[in-house]
């Protein structure tokens, strides 16, 4: 194998996994493996139709090389890193999405940051460096699991927002988490756009680096008029419009 070790193999579920280091330490896995812990049923084709429509995000955090199987036979393999196996997770719809980005990120804690590793010891400034540089990019990517709702929000539209979800929540049974999941489906659907080619535009424009979907919706006015009539409509449809109607304040213009 083409300066890729074996560095670990762990549990996912019923699935080993196999995480391989490079001589950078960086760590990869195959693209079959990363589509059979997400449970797709063709996992190469899954993982590739997401990569065709990432190309230019996820090219920069693959490589393609050979594996040597069981039988010594050569296989070409694509190999995915640290950071394009996270964004793989989010841009996957997967039940198990999020449970294998959790997995990943302790895996790859450990590998990097354990003492055992005594990686301390090691002399090779640029490396101490990438490790440094991974520590953050990790932190960034696990900004991006927080629930949306654990963060408080002041604005006018995004308290409306909230209080019309909180209304789906009370009528399907549903998490704040699941409905906005859903509620972010129906709007790529309906108006046929790609919230995460959105999102990438608004952290270039604003140069952060993440940020959840619904920031970017709220600051971009054709988007957020699309989240508005989705919502209502949806609203209109389960008979909670009256419900969500905001007190408003009695004016000389009223009755007009």
């Amino acid at each position: 194998m083409n300066n890729l070790q074996l560095a670990t193999t762990e549990k996912f579920g019923e699935l080993d996994c196999n995480f391989y280091r490079d001589i950078n330490y960086n760590v990869l896995m195959t693209r079959e493996q990363i589509g059979s812990a997400l449970e797709y049923s063709e996992p190469q084709k899954a993982i590739d139709k997401i990569h065709t429509r990432h190309k230019g995000r996820l090219d920069k955090f693959s490589i393609t090389t050979t594996l040597v199987g069981k039988t010594g036979q050569e296989y070409m393999t694509t190999f995915y890193s640290e950071k394009g196996i996270m964004e793989i997770c989010r841009w996957s719809r997967q039940p198990k999405a999020d449970a294998f980005m959790d997995f990943t990120w302790d895996i790859m804690s450990n590998l990097f940051f354990n003492k055992n590793q005594q990686i301390e010891q090691i002399d090779n400034s640029p490396i101490l460096l990438e490790i440094d540089k991974l520590k953050s990019e990790l932190s960034s990517i696990k900004y991006l699991i927080t629930p949306q709702h654990a963060i408080k929000q002041f604005t006018k539209w995004r308290t409306k927002t909230n209080n019309k979800i909180n209304l789906m929540m009370d009528y399907f049974g549903k998490s704040y988490k699941e409905i906005l999941s859903n509620l972010y489906i129906e709007l790529e659907d309906t108006y046929e756009i790609d919230l995460n080619e959105c999102k990438s535009d608004y952290c270039l424009q604003t140069g952060i680096t993440n940020c959840y979907p619904l920031d970017v919706i709220e600051n971009n006015k054709d988007l957020r008029d699309m989240f508005d009539l989705l919502i209502n409509s949806i609203l209109e449809k389960c008979g909670l419009c009256d419900n969500q109607e905001v007190n408003k304040r009695k004016t000389i213009f009223d009755g007009i």
